[in-house]
């Protein structure tokens, strides 16, 4: 069923908060360092300054288990073995080519026109129901697929919620799971205009647009398939935090977490996809290199984000095998974002490349889950 996008087009709505929290938070800025309590505004400041963190202030009681908590959980990460990718290079071509440049521009415009996605402003909030709105079409606008595909919000405190959409497989079989986020900031007023169309607009953008064509597929797959697109990722990676630590808790097994944060920008003459190496599980950041050389047939080169840079982070810390896929090489991307400029019409923004992190998404989830 096509989407009418354009013509729920909102204004840009003055973003007020859902309910202002200037009390402390508990972050952490390194894999050896103390928690340390921050108002959020000092955070925002570290941010700006390049500081990535966990904000872990729902674990200040147990300090133990923040200090336990990257090796507990999960069953082997370092030891999972991934194929040698090519397999479905035909089946992935064709369904690449379904693929819609104009769908994902329509949805894109309408995600960055709100005023802001800041995780506790009404705005946030608005356009994380939107987007579930969205998702929810694509599941039940498949007749066949209507009683199999499941789209559920897990419930936040802070007002906006995360997205957990799954492609159905055998319960008993590891999951495959690819995930980006949902929220927005720009500068240190989280409350200010914050378009986000790159970060992460863009990866929201191509894991929907993946989403619909497995969906509309038909495509049976051995394994469960889930797309996440989490809340309050700039806030210390909250959303991913909550889903990996659930997860571990319920004992669910993992295959694979595939991270899609800031997909849609390249420099000019030097279109390639940054495979980050650090705080990731080696050998699916292998399988992920190979599988962009091979179904992409761009160069895959190697990069370094820092400490909790996205969401991958929770996953890797929570035991689960985890890779991150980016725009470009650190130091190359988008210099538009956390800023008001952060839009689609920046120079260098590129709804193919963006599509091609969804032709890569499908690609796991084929090698993966099929």
């Amino acid at each position: 069923m096509k989407l009418t996008l354009l013509t729920l087009l909102p204004l840009l709505v003055a973003a007020s908060p859902v309910a202002r929290d200037d009390g402390k938070r508990l972050a952490v800025f390194g894999e050896n360092e103390e928690p340390v309590l921050l108002t959020e505004a000092e955070l925002y400041a570290e941010k700006g300054k390049g500081r990535n963190y966990f904000d872990v202030t729902n674990n200040k009681e147990d300090r133990k288990a923040w200090r336990g908590w990257k090796a507990a959980g999960g069953k082997k990460a370092h030891e999972q073995q991934y194929p040698s990718p090519g397999k479905y290079k035909g089946q992935v071509d064709q369904l690449a080519a379904k693929l819609d440049e104009g769908r994902a521009r329509d949805f894109l415009t309408q995600f960055s026109a709100y005023e802001t996605r800041y995780y506790k402003s009404q705005t946030g909030s608005e356009s994380q129901k939107w987007l579930l709105d969205q998702v929810n079409k694509i599941s039940e606008g498949v007749p066949h697929n209507r009683k199999e595909v499941s789209v559920r919000s897990v419930s936040h405190p802070w007002g906006q919620d995360s997205i957990i959409a799954t492609l159905p497989g055998n319960k008993n079989k590891p999951r495959v799971i690819l995930g980006a986020h949902l929220d927005s900031v720009a500068g240190r007023d989280p409350y200010s205009r914050s378009p986000g169309a790159d970060d992460d607009g863009s990866g929201t953008t191509t894991l929907l647009e993946a989403f619909r064509v497995l969906v509309e597929s038909g495509i049976k797959f051995k394994n469960q398939v889930e797309f996440h697109w989490y809340a309050g990722e700039e806030a210390g990676l909250l959303g991913s935090q909550v889903v990996a630590e659930e997860y571990k808790r319920q004992g669910v097994d993992v295959k694979a977490y595939l991270n899609c944060d800031m997909t849609g920008y390249f420099p000019p003459g030097d279109e390639h996809v940054g495979i980050v190496r650090d705080n990731v599980n080696k050998n699916l950041a292998d399988f992920v290199a190979a599988s962009v050389t091979t179904y992409l047939g761009i160069p895959a080169r190697d990069t370094n984000c820092g400490y909790a840079c996205s969401d991958h982070a929770s996953w890797n810390t929570s035991g689960y095998p985890a890779a991150f896929s980016f725009e470009t090489e650190f130091g190359k991307h988008s210099p538009a974002i956390h800023t008001s400029a952060d839009t689609i019409d920046q120079p260098g923004f590129s709804f193919t490349h963006l599509l091609n992190f969804s032709k890569l998404a499908i690609a796991f989830a084929l090698e993966l889950a099929a």
